[in-house]
């Protein structure tokens, strides 16, 4: 009885680190699935879609991140976050960050990337608009 107890406390450790394994693994499924999914059609191929329907394509598109390059048009101080608009051909890309330090390296006439989650998508009767809320540049 004895030796099976002290086998039992040799074994306690390894029981323990392979459910800190799984705990680790199990969590790193969940920030997965909760990461937003990456759009991945063109800016062309989603004006297109918000152009055809805004409805559908705020369905299709809102909630996912979204990439591009661009040239800063703008940068405002907003009253939570700062407000740089992009201008990629006739496509305008509204980012909002809180980032001081990304927004402090941009200027207005030269390019930058930008990547963000999607808040809107729309277009009016001259070009395509969407909306950025988490910005990177």
């Amino acid at each position: 009885m004895k030796a099976l107890r002290n086998c039992l406390f040799a074994a306690l450790p390894f029981v323990a680190l392979s459910g800190c394994a799984n705990f680790e693994q199990t969590m790193q499924e969940i920030q997965k699935a909760t990461a937003p999914v990456a759009i991945d059609q063109s800016l062309a191929e989603i004006c297109r879609v918000t152009k055809e329907n805004k409805v559908r394509a705020n369905s299709l598109y809102r909630g996912k991140t979204f990439s591009t390059n661009g040239e800063v048009a703008m940068i405002n101080q907003g009253l939570e976050a700062y407000r740089v608009m992009l201008s990629v051909g006739d496509v305008d890309i509204h980012a909002e960050s809180t980032n001081t330090s990304m927004v402090n390296a941009l200027s207005v006439g030269k390019k930058s990337n930008v990547s963000g989650v999607v808040t809107l998508v729309d277009y009016d009767y001259k070009n395509c608009h969407i909306s950025l809320k988490n910005a990177t540049f």
